[in-house]
C-alpha cells in the first residue's frame, strides 16, 4: 500500500487490486476534485458591496413661512392673503436616485410619512457613490395603497388621519392632507378666514416629484443628509378662493373633479432643495 497526494488529500494505492492501477483513476480524480472545490467555497465570504445611510431632512413652508400649526401668515402668491395651518403632511413613496451617468438606484419598499412636526425621515441604507439627483413619489404605489393597515408591521400605514373613512377604502389612502384657514375676499385682503379641508388621494392621484440637479456623495458608514422644503402655498396656485366649492376636497370619488386634478397637477411644485432659488 502506497500513499499518494492529489490536490491536498490522501488517497491509498493498493497495487495489487486491479481497480486501481498505477495510473490515476479518473473516478477517483472526480471525486475528489469535487471534495477540495466544495471544501473551497465553504470558505468563501459573500462580497457586499459598501453602503451609507441617506436622510431627507425636509422643513414644512407656507410661502415664505415655515409652518407652525395655528399661526396666522400672509402668503405673498395671493398678494398677501391670510392663512393659518391645521394639518399638512403627505406620504412619500417610490424613492429613486439618479446616478452620474442617469441611471437609476430605486429604494425598495421605503413608504414615509412628512409631517409638520417632524423633519428627519429616514430613506436607509443606499450604494456608496456619486449622484446627481432624487426622484420620488407623493402618495403611496397601487398594492401598498390598499393594504389594511390593522396587519402591517409598518405604522407609517396606519394612519387614519390618511384614509378616506373609518378605515382604509379600495380607492386607497390620502396623499396630501392639507388644511387650515384661508381669506376667501376676491382682493385677498380679508380678515375673516374661511376653513378649507384638501384631501388629496386615490391610487390615480400619485405623482411623481422630480427634483432638480443637486449633486451629492454617499459615503461609506455614513449619513448623507437631502435638504428640501415644502411649500404649500403652491398648492393653491390657479384656484380661485372665492368661489366656495374650490375650499373642499373630501372624498375618493371627489378626486376625479376638476378641483382635484388642478390641485395634483401643483405637487409638484411644492419641493424644492433647501436654500435654493
Amino acid at each position: 500500500m502506497v500513499n499518494h497526494v492529489l490536490n491536498g488529500f490522501i488517497y491509498q494505492k493498493f497495487t495489487k487490486m486491479k481497480i486501481i492501477n498505477s495510473k490515476f483513476n479518473p473516478l477517483i480524480l472526480a471525486l475528489t476534485c469535487a471534495l477540495a472545490c466544495t471544501k473551497k467555497s465553504d470558505n468563501l465570504v459573500p462580497f457586499t458591496a459598501p453602503t451609507g445611510m441617506l436622510e431627507f431632512h425636509i422643513h414644512t413652508y407656507v410661502d415664505t413661512n415655515e409652518v407652525e400649526y395655528d399661526t396666522l401668515y400672509a402668503i405673498g402668491l395671493t398678494g398677501g392673503r391670510k392663512i393659518s395651518i391645521k394639518k399638512a403632511q403627505l406620504y412619500i413613496s417610490g424613492i429613486q436616485l439618479v446616478k452620474l451617468d442617469g441611471s437609476i438606484y430605486d429604494v425598495a419598499n421605503k413608504n414615509l410619512l412628512k409631517v409638520q412636526e417632524n423633519e428627519d425621515l429616514l430613506v436607509g441604507n443606499v450604494p456608496v457613490g456619486n449622484y446627481q439627483s432624487v426622484k420620488f413619489h407623493v402618495g403611496l404605489d397601487a398594492t401598498t395603497n390598499q393594504m389594511i393597515s390593522a396587519t402591517l408591521a409598518d405604522s407609517v400605514l396606519n394612519k387614519p388621519e390618511m384614509w378616506f373613512g373609518s378605515s382604509v377604502q379600495p380607492d386607497g389612502r390620502i396623499s396630501v392632507n392639507f388644511q387650515g384657514n384661508i381669506d376667501t375676499t376676491t382682493a385677498g385682503n380679508g380678515t375673516d378666514l374661511s376653513p378649507f379641508i384638501y384631501k388629496i388621494g386615490t391610487i390615480g392621484n400619485r405623482k411623481l416629484v422630480s427634483m432638480p440637479t443637486y449633486n451629492f456623495t454617499v459615503t461609506a458608514n455614513q449619513t448623507q443628509f437631502i435638504h428640501m422644503t415644502i411649500d404649500y402655498a403652491k398648492l393653491f396656485e390657479g384656484i380661485k378662493l372665492n368661489h366656495q366649492n374650490n375650499l373642499t376636497l373630501l372624498t375618493a370619488a371627489n378626486n376625479a373633479n376638476s378641483l382635484a386634478l388642478k390641485l395634483v397637477g401643483n405637487i409638484p411644485k411644492m419641493f424644492r432643495y433647501e436654500n435654493s432659488k
